[in-house]
């Protein structure tokens, strides 16, 4: 996507990409409607892309797309609402977490429905099963996370620092809610 779309000059994506056949005009439409822009798509994903990959050249990329969107973002919001949603990332702390658990385990399954319960449009998520015989090892959000007294084990961040990992629901919804899982109790932890 980078390759083909991406126009460094312009600091924008285009919606044809360079092998495409010559046109007088190279479009670029970053209007948004029913369907995403091209353009504010790509920055979107790129943004999420950095928080999983620590990729600073996408980011970069990302943020100077914003910034050429700048002026327009105000004053015609309704017109760039996936722009706004991209913005809304780069501003935010999003919640970056590594899930760590067999994915055919029930205990694995208990944590994902936590975190699929818990609606946030700013959070990043990589899981790795412990017993892939080849596991994608090119995350570093991953890198160095290991199951907890062999329990699957999920480990909340904001860029790249990370609460205390947790083997239990009841801790992980704590966790996301913004609570100290030092104030859960013994009953809340069922």
């Amino acid at each position: 996507m980078v390759n083909e779309f991406w126009d460094e000059p312009a600091g924008m994506f285009y919606d044809t990409g360079k092998r495409h056949q010559p046109l007088f005009i190279r479009p670029q439409n970053t209007h948004d409607g029913a369907i995403p822009s091209g353009p504010s798509s790509a920055t979107l994903m790129l943004l999420k892309v950095s928080r999983l990959t620590a990729g600073d050249r996408l980011e970069h990329m990302a943020v100077k797309s914003l910034q050429n969107m700048g002026e327009n973002l105000s004053p015609y919001s309704l017109a760039f609402g996936n722009w706004l949603c991209a913005l809304d990332l780069q501003l935010s702390n999003p919640q970056e977490i590594a899930i760590i658990g067999p994915r055919n385990d029930a205990a694995t399954e208990e944590l994902l429905d936590v975190l699929l319960s818990n609606w946030n449009p700013n959070r990043v998520a990589a899981m790795i099963d412990p017993d892939d015989p080849e596991p994608f090892t090119g995350i570093p959000l991953l890198k160095n996370r290991d199951m907890i007294d062999n329990q699957p084990t999920v480990y909340l961040c904001e860029r790249h620092s990370c609460q205390m990992p947790v083997t239990n629901p009841s801790l992980l919804r704590a966790q996301l809610l913004g609570r100290d899982i030092a104030e859960i109790t013994d009953s809340d932890k069922r």
